[in-house]
C-alpha cells in the first residue's frame, strides 16, 4: 500500500466501462483536456482493471504506450515500495511468476520494468522532479531497433540506462491490463 495519490487519464478505444473493474475506491474527475475523464487513485490499494485484454503482454517490435499522470504528492522515493505504478500488465504487488511489465513514476522519473522467469529488464530515464497538481502527458517508446525512449510533455528523454538479465521482448502473458497501483 503506497500513501500518495495519483490521477491518470486516458483516451481512445479498447477499454469501454462494461470491461472495467476496480479495486479500492477510485473515483471519476477531470481529465487534463476538455472532453477527456481522469480516475483519482487515494493511494490505499485503488487500481483500474481491463478485464479481457491479456493480449498486451506480448509487446514487441515498435510501439507507443502513453498517458496523462497528475501526482497530489510525489512518489517519496526510488527503491522497491517507494514506486507508483501508472499502467501496467502485472500483479500489483507482483508475487507470482510469469512475464509481466509495467511503467512507474519514482521521486527522479519515470522506469520501464519488465520481468519475468527469463529475467528482467529495468530501462531508466533521466531525471526529473514531479511537480504536486500538474499534469504530464508521457509516451513511452520502443522502435524496430528496440531502442527504448520516452517523451514528457512533448520533450524526448533518451535513456540513461537498460539493466538486464535475459529479458527482451516478452511472451504472452494472460494478466490484464491495468491503470494505477497504488
Amino acid at each position: 500500500c503506497h500513501d500518495s495519490s495519483v490521477t491518470t487519464a486516458a483516451s481512445g478505444t479498447g477499454a469501454t466501462t462494461s470491461n472495467l473493474s476496480t479495486t479500492g475506491d477510485p473515483t471519476a474527475t477531470t481529465g487534463p483536456v476538455s472532453n477527456m475523464s481522469a480516475v483519482d487513485f487515494d493511494g490505499n490499494d485503488n487500481l483500474v482493471i481491463a478485464n479481457g485484454n491479456t493480449d498486451l503482454g506480448a509487446i514487441n517490435g515498435a510501439f507507443t504506450i502513453e498517458g496523462w499522470v497528475n501526482f497530489d504528492a510525489a512518489p517519496p522515493g526510488t527503491g522497491s515500495g517507494n514506486e507508483r505504478q501508472i499502467v501496467g500488465q502485472s500483479s500489483w504487488p507482483e508475487s507470482s511468476s510469469g512475464d509481466w511489465w509495467n511503467i512507474y513514476a519514482v521521486s527522479t522519473g519515470i522506469y520501464w520494468y519488465a520481468a519475468g522467469d527469463g529475467g528482467y529488464l529495468l530501462t531508466q530515464f533521466p531525471t526529473f522532479t514531479w511537480e504536486t497538481g500538474k499534469w504530464y502527458h508521457f509516451a513511452l517508446t520502443r522502435d524496430a531497433s528496440d531502442a527504448m525512449g520516452l517523451f514528457i510533455n512533448g520533450t524526448y528523454l533518451a535513456p540513461t540506462s537498460n539493466a538486464t538479465n535475459g529479458k527482451g521482448i516478452l511472451a504472452a502473458n494472460g494478466r490484464a491490463f491495468s491503470i494505477g497501483a497504488d
